[in-house]
């Protein structure tokens, strides 16, 4: 890759950047919430980046993340549909076989600090017509095994969207709220 094709996908991620997170309070606010929810994780940033880090990023440095992630020792290769292994697999080492290995990056899961206070986001913003109100809650990995993340999820499921009961009975039936 050279230097005027770099700064090119720059300028489509600046871009990308705009659309999805500056063109609307959504975007900013979901970041700002993002930011507060999360101390240690990795979810705390925008998956992006913000426009201050994509702005000054060299080629040097997008080479060398490239270079150290996207490896087959850092990769799952997903297959779908209606094919077995035995058809795959020759498919696979023939295709991914003759990529070097790379180095394997050390796996660690981010471990929040014990929330010990309210965390609170008022935002602000003239494009807003319709004031409104979200909560968030970190909750367990629904891959957790205490039994705890699939009542969260049935909670959700009650409580949110357009089919939940509690959006049904006031925004439905009882049109209290919109």
């Amino acid at each position: 890759i050279d230097e005027a094709a770099f700064l090119s996908e720059v300028e489509v991620v600046k871009e990308e950047r705009r659309e999805r997170y500056e063109t609307s309070p959504g975007g900013p606010f979901g970041e700002a919430v993002s930011a507060a929810a999360y101390l240690a994780h990795p979810y705390r940033y925008p998956i992006i980046g913000y426009m201050h880090q994509i702005e000054v990023v060299t080629i040097e440095e997008a080479l060398d993340w490239y270079d150290k992630w996207y490896s087959p020792a850092n990769a799952i290769l997903v297959i779908a549909g209606d094919t077995t292994l035995a058809e795959v697999l020759p498919l696979a080492e023939q295709y991914y076989g003759v990529i070097p290995a790379g180095v394997t990056q050390p796996w660690s899961r981010a471990v929040e600090p014990p929330q010990l206070a309210e965390r609170r986001i008022i935002f602000r913003d003239e494009r807003v017509r319709q004031p409104s109100f979200g909560r968030s809650y970190l909750a367990p990995a629904r891959t957790a095994r205490d039994g705890v993340a699939p009542a969260l999820t049935v909670a959700a499921e009650i409580l949110s969207g357009g089919t939940g009961l509690l959006y049904q009975g006031l925004v439905v039936d009882q049109v209290v709220a919109a």
